[in-house]
């Protein structure tokens, strides 16, 4: 079961040897048991849960037992189960399946990468319009200083020209 739901497969999990699931499929529960008529119950099962090259110690259940894995973070497991004889021997073949839980597009490098461009755009555009806006303002502040100029120009002209008229 993924998320306390049954799920489909298109084999039987004997014959299943990878499970790709979504960030939110974190839940598993599998449920096991072991077909030995000799032993007449009395088998065990052991289970571990590798993750990025960390070895934990087994687990040891009974044959008809339920294994849960809840909250799994994205990444990629590896579970491993045998089962014992009547002698409780672990010397039968592994069944080893492969869990990959994929993370959240929004913990996903390229949606990190793409919103990192996306803010350092942002504050560019608004660096740049910034600058637009002072050189404008400074355009603006010549534009007036070159008429007070020239009003400067013209009435220091008419002075002069009032100064010869007398």
């Amino acid at each position: 079961k993924i998320n306390q739901q049954p799920f489909s497969l298109s084999a039987a999990i004997n014959h299943v040897g990878e499970l790709t699931l979504k960030y939110f499929e974190n839940n598993i529960i599998i449920e096991t048991g072991i077909i030995d008529y000799y032993s007449k119950g009395k088998g065990h099962i052991r289970y571990k849960l590798e993750t990025d090259g960390k070895e934990p110690g087994w687990q040891y259940a009974p044959a008809y037992s339920t294994i849960r894995y809840e909250g799994l973070p994205p990444g990629k497991y590896k579970l491993i189960l045998q089962s014992s004889n009547a002698a409780n021997e672990f010397n039968g073949p592994e069944k080893i399946l492969m869990i990959n839980i994929s993370p959240a597009y929004w913990n996903s490098w390229w949606f990190r990468t793409i919103a990192l461009i996306f803010v350092f755009g942002i504050f560019y555009a608004a660096i740049r319009y910034r600058i637009k806006q002072k050189f404008r303002l400074q355009l603006e502040r010549l534009g007036k200083d070159r008429e007070m100029a020239e009003l400067q120009k013209q009435k220091t002209e008419m002075e002069m020209q009032a100064l010869r008229a007398q």
